[in-house]
């Protein structure tokens, strides 16, 4: 590298810009007071300009008769009744749910106290899945017999 030495020249640009910069500016779309006024186009204005109607608002009024008083009662009442009964149908789902999965085959099995561990044993053995792993006291009973 240091027998080669490498020079850096810059040029200098030759071509002079002469248009400013308000000369470039050119207009996309013409500008309102640019575009001919027509009939047609005066009157599209002038619909445009038109007042237009307010939309009327819904206004409810407070006009509580007895009846209507009796109704809202009984409705609120209603409301009420459906919650509660809603609060006890998921309260005895959950109660079924935990009975089903407490009270499975394998959990009563488990839960059992049997006299030996050879007659767990021999009641998980013969309840025994395919794909499940043979536990230490199925493969002892196995091996003493």
């Amino acid at each position: 590298m240091d027998e080669i030495d490498l020079q850096l020249k810059t040029l200098t640009p030759t071509k002079i810009y002469n248009r400013t910069r308000s000369d470039v500016t050119e207009l996309v779309f013409p500008s309102p007071s640019s575009i001919c006024d027509t009939p047609k186009r005066t009157r599209i204005n002038d619909i445009i300009d038109m007042p237009s109607s307010c939309s009327k608002k819904i206004v409810f009024t407070n006009d509580d008769t007895p009846r209507k008083i009796k109704l809202n009662k009984i409705i609120n009442e209603q409301k009420n009744k459906l919650r509660n009964k809603t609060a006890q149908i998921s309260k005895l789902k959950g109660c079924v749910t935990r009975f089903k999965t407490r009270n499975t085959l394998r959990s009563l099995i488990y839960s059992h106290k049997f006299t030996s561990k050879n007659s767990r044993a021999i009641v998980t053995m013969q309840l025994k899945k395919k794909r499940t792993p043979w536990t230490s006291e199925e493969k002892n009973l196995a091996l003493t017999l």
